[in-house]
């Protein structure tokens, strides 16, 4: 899979993903916002009380 970020804003971050066509989409991006959100609150602990 190949991954390219392209720009972001504050609050959220564009991207370009090329993968074969054997994964769904769906889950590779569950599974990207999953692992995302877990290092997130890993790092700023604080994120656990406003979210």
């Amino acid at each position: 899979m190949e991954l390219e970020t392209i720009g972001f804003e504050s609050d959220h971050v564009h991207m370009v993903m090329v993968m074969p066509p054997k994964y769904a989409i769906a889950d590779v991006i569950g599974q990207l916002k999953s692992q995302s959100s877990s290092r997130l609150r890993k790092k700023f602990t604080w994120l656990s009380k406003v979210y």
